[in-house]
């Protein structure tokens, strides 16, 4: 066992089988000693800032995507290009396309990946072309699914990126071609503006492939001058399931705690099925309704690991009709206080909920050490 490979959830499971008072010890001096190494380095706290804006600009790119090609969008009403699917790979490829938009009329899609300013766009430029072939191949199920007749010839490869990371994506885009590693149609779409609210096309890209120009001559005449997306009203989706939990925890806590108002329960408690109708009706927007119970049980462990909830017996609350209960571990009462209260330490407990992963898996190799000198002594 190497405890470097283990996941932070694996870290927990295994520690909790070997430990005693002494690995107890031995883990809360690795804690302590960590601490005072962040203190002075700020290392873990930089990591996980980044990810977070990593993470955090992915759904933001997604959602300008969606809320552009939805139905009765400028561009769905101009063009007859539509948002049809969210991953739409996901249960034959690992690394399935973000988004799928299609256009019933002509039988084309564009399988698309966001590609942050954080991202290294090589591989998903790959993914995004292996995910061409498979739609071609397996033509007649994917058509089923979407509801388009696809046309095999009228597949096109969209990278989406932030302003800033254009000239990126494009030269990792050429330096692929011209090492023939590319056999699809690409283009790439540039998102800007203070809040994301502008899709153009980058035409500068002019990317040529074995599969020729993108045809999309339409959809890039509206792009070439760049279209507003803020002002399009639609219900769209205020988080994915690959969101970063922070942010997930700044779209849900509100409305949990919202429902408190209503009945006579105390405001810190939720039932794990309300937890579970709310992600579904906020992953039904992105067409990914299959992952919530795999996100509700991410969630609800990663937020005990973290001490920001806690489990409570069906005695300890007012709640009906649900098989697990929680309360959030604040010391607040009024819901106003207990959200900006998870807001304010939210942050702080993950970073600590980190280091204490950290020193858990210190703790394991001194574990696995004793062991292996065990071993060698008793042979």
């Amino acid at each position: 066992m190497n405890p470097d490979e283990l996941s932070w959830s694996e870290v927990i499971r295994v520690f909790e089988s070997i430990r005693n008072d002494h690995y107890q010890e031995r883990k809360e001096a690795h804690h302590e000693n960590l601490k005072d190494e962040e203190a002075d380095t700020g290392e873990i706290r930089s990591k996980y800032e980044s990810e977070y804006k990593r993470l955090k600009q992915r759904s933001v790119l997604h959602t300008t995507i969606i809320s552009a090609f939805m139905p009765e969008s400028r561009i769905a009403d101009e063009t007859g290009w539509e948002y049809k699917d969210t991953n739409p790979l996901d249960e034959v490829y690992e690394a399935t396309p973000d988004i799928l938009i299609g256009n019933v009329e002509s039988g084309g899609v564009i399988i698309l990946n966001c590609i942050t300013e954080r991202d290294r766009p090589h591989n998903m430029i790959l993914e995004l072309d292996d995910a061409a072939d498979i739609i071609r191949s397996n033509r007649h199920t994917f058509s089923e699914e979407v509801d388009i007749d696809i046309d095999d010839d009228d597949i096109t490869c969209v990278l989406c990126v932030p302003e800033k990371s254009d000239r990126r994506t494009e030269e990792a885009v050429r330096e692929l071609q011209d090492s023939g590693n590319l056999s699809e149609r690409f283009a790439i779409w540039r998102v800007d503006g203070p809040n994301s609210e502008r899709i153009d096309f980058y035409e500068d890209a002019g990317l040529m492939t074995d599969g020729g120009v993108p045809n999309l001559d339409d959809l890039h005449d509206i792009l070439a001058d760049g279209v507003e997306v803020a002002s399009e009203k639609h219900s769209l989706p205020k988080f994915y399931p690959f969101s970063h939990h922070e942010i997930i925890a700044e779209n849900t806590v509100g409305e949990i705690v919202a429902k408190r108002l209503t009945d006579d329960a105390a405001k810190t408690h939720f039932s794990e099925d309300e937890f579970h109708s709310y992600l579904s009706e906020v992953f039904a927007h992105s067409n990914a309704t299959e992952k919530v119970d795999d996100n509700l049980a991410y969630l609800l462990k990663k937020w005990r690991a973290m001490n920001l909830i806690e489990e409570l017996n069906e005695s300890e609350t007012d709640l009906e009709g649900g098989e697990r209960y929680f309360r959030f571990v604040v010391d607040t009462k009024g819901a106003r206080n207990i959200m900006n209260e998870i807001a304010d330490q939210y942050k702080e407990r993950a970073i600590n909920h980190r280091i204490e992963i950290k020193a858990m898996r210190e703790t394991l190799k001194e574990f696995d050490e004793k062991q292996r000198s065990l071993d060698q002594f008793s042979d």
